[in-house]
């Protein structure tokens, strides 16, 4: 019977060969599958075992002779062959079904998952080393005698380490952080440690990989999975950092693929990351969070017990209901807890991680850029040195030049293409809070991130990532830091971050151009008197609108410093059910001397109604409207046009008219509006 070549996962080898490298025996007695394709072995062929270990290194692990088919999978003696590399020998094997293996390594995990019936040649050749000139009948070694000392490869460093700390240290002085990083983390499985998970997180950091994204949801979540088969170390850190861009469902099954690398504190550090901030919120998505905390069980880091024991404030403090996953939490942390607390502290680390050749100029071009974001000359020479290194930003940062002063519709497409594949990696340390980015001339220009965990504001605080960002909203500690040197638009929430509010009222002297700012009452007198913000020219205030609160904003609209060098007004405000409101604001309005006025208010806090205004020589001439209930059956239609023709007869300078009926308004509402705007007698009335 022909002898077969099948693989045994990296995370089982791992998990049963703890420790174990190059020269030394697996003594493993049993090849756990029932795959089809092994039936050809019988009962006298022999099943040879190979794993792909880092980086991307074919290895012998095992030879299983004679081995027989039963319940559990197929089982023979102990092996006693040695743990050797045999990428040397890949494009030597010829197979009976004639398929080669591929010569790129990264692919050999998928090609052997279906295992291959050797010939003659391949098993002298896996026995030897060597080529056979004859096709001989190869014979089996005997159950207990060594492999010919031909077989045994010298120790690689890809095995740096069966718990060879010092190995791990020597490859990462000479700058192969991927073999030193594998040593680290060989280590780890035997003696985890503080020291030593930091140690792994700058390693991981220092070189860490992209995995390029494709866009399409079967597609992406495709290649996600075919990435975390065959991942290398540095690759995991980008892996880990997409694992819930899908759905739950498809990030229960990633969870299972990632628990193969346990024990990592990189999947450790996931676990406290989800948990801080659940990507999936519904009751639907508890399944999801099941699977994770049984994974986590495997939880190996002492450095991020704080961090799991801090997650329950965090939970307690979301809006959405997050009782399901505390109460998980409690029961990991029972059972964790005492084991971690009891993990010995490591030796102290003074690793010498060698930057990759070429980083320590990158990273100063990167510095130029920062330095001088305005400037499109260091973009473009940082573009260049990243396009010899066949980096795919170089060319995304020369596209987004050219674009933006060129429009072409074949870039764009490209410019699509290159941030679907990386731009996850390309906003470092921001990809798991930013929403919505934008990036232009190849850099961060349009970011938000949410107040839900106020601690990420001084945990993102000062990155210099932020220096080329000029739209940003969110934490006024992140978008009023020094760094931001760009910064021209803000949206900021004084509520939130009441502590900022005065500092930004009363001192800032940046030249923001746009804020959007929620005010609480404490400020509001703060706003119509502040003589800061020099370069302001439109300004957009969310406030709750109540009886006392009109004055200030009828002075702010006309008395104000602000006023007198205001582009734009905009107010967005709740508001009761009749236009009393609009009533005592209008004699303000028609004093105001501002160009602009946008008006978005939510009656009793339903069906936004939106009004802009524009001035012309005589008072505010031309209106813009859109209007009506935004569902149907609302039982607003008859209030919500009643209004609107009230605030349109009330501007004794209007001409011009665009108003957009929603498709919610009742017809009789809708001729009655028709009806009573032509009474106005306006020079121009477009309504649709």
């Amino acid at each position: 019977m022909p002898s077969v070549l099948a693989i045994v996962s990296k995370a089982v080898f791992e998990k049963e060969a703890r420790g174990l490298g190059a020269g030394d025996v697996w003594p493993t007695a049993l090849y756990a599958s029932q795959n089809k394709g092994l039936a050809s072995l019988g009962g006298d062929g022999d099943l040879y075992l190979v794993t792909v270990r880092p980086p991307a290194t074919l290895c012998l692990v095992a030879v299983l002779e004679r081995p027989k088919l039963g319940k559990d999978g197929w089982r023979a003696k102990p092996n006693t062959v040695a743990i050797r590399e045999i990428d040397a020998l890949l494009g030597q094997f010829q197979f009976a079904g004639g398929a080669p293996l591929p010569r790129d390594t990264s692919k050999l995990g998928m090609s052997l998952q279906t295992p291959r019936v050797l010939t003659d040649a391949d098993v002298a050749l896996l026995r030897t080393g060597k080529s056979s000139a004859k096709s001989a009948p190869a014979k089996s070694q005997p159950a207990k005698s060594a492999p010919p000392k031909t077989a045994i490869a010298a120790p690689s460093k890809s095995f740096a380490g069966k718990g060879d700390l010092a190995s791990a240290q020597r490859a990462l002085a000479e700058g192969d952080l991927e073999t030193g990083l594998a040593g680290l983390l060989a280590v780890w499985r035997t003696s985890p440690s503080a020291e030593l998970a930091a140690a792994i997180r700058k390693v991981s950091d220092a070189g860490r990989v992209d995995v390029p994204h494709i866009g399409g949801k079967k597609k992406a979540n495709e290649a996600w999975n075919a990435a975390a088969v065959r991942a290398r170390e540095l690759e995991k850190p980008a892996i880990l950092d997409r694992l819930a861009d899908a759905g739950a469902k498809d990030g229960m099954a990633r969870l299972d693929l990632v628990a193969r690398w346990l024990p990592d504190p990189r999947v450790d550090e996931l676990v406290v990351k989800l948990l801080e901030s659940p990507p999936f919120t519904s009751t639907g998505a508890h399944p999801f969070f099941t699977r994770m905390f049984l994974h986590a069980k495997q939880f190996s880091d002492p450095s991020l017990l704080p961090r799991l024991e801090a997650a329950d404030k965090k939970l307690a403090a979301l809006t959405s209901n997050m009782e399901y996953h505390r109460t998980k939490l409690a029961k990991l942390l029972a059972e964790v807890k005492p084991r971690l607390a009891a993990l010995p502290s490591g030796p102290p680390l003074a690793l010498e991680v060698a930057a990759p050749a070429g980083a320590r100029e990158l990273d100063q071009l990167l510095a130029a850029v920062y330095a001088d974001p305005a400037s499109d000359e260091p973009r473009q020479i940082y573009a260049d040195a990243l396009a010899e290194r066949d980096d795919p930003r170089g060319e995304f940062i020369t596209l987004q030049l050219r674009l933006a002063s060129a429009p072409d519709a074949a870039l764009k497409k490209r410019e699509k293409e290159l941030l679907d594949a990386h731009g996850a990696q390309w906003l470092g340390p921001l990809a798991q809070f930013v929403k919505f980015p934008v990036f232009e001339r190849g850099f961060l220009a349009e970011a938000r991130i949410e107040y839900r965990l106020p601690e990420r504001k001084q945990h993102l605080a000062g990155l210099p990532i932020w220096s080329t960002v000029r739209t940003f909203h969110g934490p006024a500690a992140i978008g009023l830091h020094p760094v931001m040197k760009s910064l021209r638009e803000l949206g900021f929430d004084a509520v939130e971050d009441s502590e900022h509010a005065a500092d930004l009222l009363t001192k800032t002297s940046r030249p923001i151009e746009k804020l959007w700012i929620r005010l609480p009452d404490s400020t509001e007198a703060m706003l119509a008197e502040t003589k800061a913000l020099p370069a302001l020219r439109e300004l957009t205030v969310n406030h709750g609108y109540y009886p006392a609160q009109r004055t200030w904003l009828g002075k702010l609209a006309t008395a104000s410093p602000l006023a007198r060098r205001l582009d734009m007004l905009g107010i967005d405000t709740e508001v009761s059910a009749d236009a009393g409101w609009w009533q005592e604001l209008v004699p303000s309005l028609t004093t105001s001397r501002i160009p602009r006025v946008e008006l978005e208010v939510r009656p009793s806090g339903f069906h936004p109604q939106i009004y802009k205004l524009h001035r012309g020589a005589t008072g505010y001439e031309r209106a813009e409207l859109t209007i009506g209930p935004t569902v149907k059956s609302s039982g607003w239609s008859g209030t919500l046009i009643g209004n609107a023709l009230a605030i349109l007869r009330s501007l004794p300078a209007l001409r011009e008219l665009d108003a957009t009926l929603r498709k919610n308004v009742d017809p009789a509402d809708r001729t009655r509006f028709t009806r009573e705007v032509g009474k106005l007698k306006l020079a121009r009335v477009a309504i649709s």
